[in-house]
């Protein structure tokens, strides 16, 4: 596929003046997939910085035959040579049902009856993405976003079977009073708590903690890659799976422990996540 990732189209528009901004988000996908915050900020609506590195301005990834695309309620995807049927079912939100040439595993995003509004309540199935919440050093003169998200990463195989993993991430931008991101050193990390499904039966709970310290950079992350599946039938990853019970915060002023981020300019303060 011919690709300029949204992650490259995020960092050249939010170079340009706000007007300028608003008028490319009239172009084409660009509305499925930026938005305006409440501060005049261009952001991601449906993807973590990440992985928006490897999705092209329609949304879309390519692996092995297929082409498709995983968001918070969505997991479809079709062959390559289907790709304009795809993209036509995605800027109508509607994928026609027994229609064979689409292979989907969700498509919950498409509900109009669904309610979105609840980011923060814990458990988290399927793919969800948490807002973003800015924190201040001591001094207001430095800012923190911080960005949680579960992944649930389903892609197809020509067998008609699957490989499935799923990934949390924490992730960070580093700004100035003046909301201009800049580059410093961010320290992360992560302690969550999961659960393991088996035949839809709870097996077992566990966690995962890591930590992760990103220099010299803008955005900063950390991620744990919790568990996964390899060739395995639709049927199976829907009664066989992880979803995530909790995040950890952490106690103010430990420093980084639980799950929360910081940077250099934040004079020790850490911005803490939860959900329970």
């Amino acid at each position: 596929m011919g690709f300029t990732s949204l992650y490259t189209e995020l960092i050249r528009l939010e170079e340009k003046p706000l007007v300028e901004i608003k008028e490319a988000l009239t172009q084409d996908m660009y509305q499925e997939y930026f938005h305006i915050s409440d501060q005049d900020e261009l952001e991601l609506s449906k993807h973590i910085n990440v992985y928006a590195r490897i999705y092209n301005l329609q949304g879309l990834i390519q692996v092995g035959e297929f082409v498709g695309t995983i968001s918070p309620g969505l997991n479809v995807w079709v062959k390559s040579d289907k790709v304009d049927k795809l993209v036509d079912a995605l800027k109508q939100h509607y994928i026609p049902e027994n229609d064979r040439d689409f292979i989907v595993l969700r498509k919950e995003a498409f509900d109009s009856n669904r309610d979105w509004t609840f980011y923060e309540d814990c458990p988290k199935y399927g793919t969800w993405i948490g807002p973003t919440h800015q924190f201040k050093n001591p001094n207001a003169n430095r800012r923190i976003d911080i960005q949680n998200s579960w992944l649930e990463l389903g892609t197809p195989l020509p067998n008609g079977n699957w490989d499935t993993d799923f990934q949390y991430w924490v992730e960070s931008v580093s700004r100035k009073a003046s909301w201009n991101k800049y580059k410093t050193n961010h320290y992360l990390s992560l302690d969550i708590r999961i659960q393991e499904m088996v035949g839809n039966n709870p097996l077992t709970s566990f966690a995962r903690q890591d930590t992760e310290t990103d220099n010299n950079t803008k955005f900063g992350s950390v991620a744990t890659f919790v568990s996964g599946f390899r060739n395995v039938s639709f049927n199976f990853i829907n009664a066989n799976f992880f979803f995530l019970l909790e995040t950890l915060p952490g106690s103010p002023g430990s420093g980084q422990t639980g799950t929360a981020a910081s940077h250099r300019g934040m004079n020790g303060d850490y911005g803490r996540q939860e959900c329970d």
